[in-house]
């Protein structure tokens, strides 16, 4: 991983064979971020999408195995009772353009990913949502 510090945020490329959530919180940790918004794109494998099922109260997940691209990475990481939790939505095309799209459970770098991380002011924290049954932020 190599990263770049700008103005209002920071660029983040993650080299081949790098696991997203891992690099994020590393990165975040060696930064002394607590909380923040990130985007992203580029190339990537062993990827595990899903969904939340409000009836069963359970996340449903599927893996995707083979090289995607990641046309659309929108994601949060904040605080919890039990360490930071990463909350993140992708978008992925096969090599017939098809997409695929959903929670993120999972992602590897198979090139190349290009994200761009903004933190905030202050701490945010998540915090369990009866009604829900979810970690919500707590705003």
């Amino acid at each position: 991983m190599k990263y770049r510090k700008e103005k209002s945020g920071y660029l983040i490329r993650l080299s081949r064979g790098d696991l997203l959530f891992d690099s994020i919180i590393s990165f975040s940790e060696s930064e002394s971020i607590d909380s923040a918004f990130f985007w992203g794109i580029g190339a990537v494998e062993d990827v595990v999408l899903g969904y939340y099922d409000l009836k069963k109260r359970e996340y449903v997940k599927r893996d995707f195995p083979g090289v995607w691209e990641l046309l659309s990475l929108t994601g949060n990481f904040a605080k919890a009772e039990d360490g930071p939790i990463i909350h993140a939505h992708g978008v992925l095309s096969d090599p017939d353009n098809r997409t695929i799209g959903g929670h993120v459970f999972g992602i590897k770098t198979a090139a190349t990913v290009e994200i761009y991380l903004v933190s905030l002011m202050s701490g945010l924290e998540r915090r369990f949502d009866p009604e829900t049954g979810l970690k919500l932020l707590d705003i």
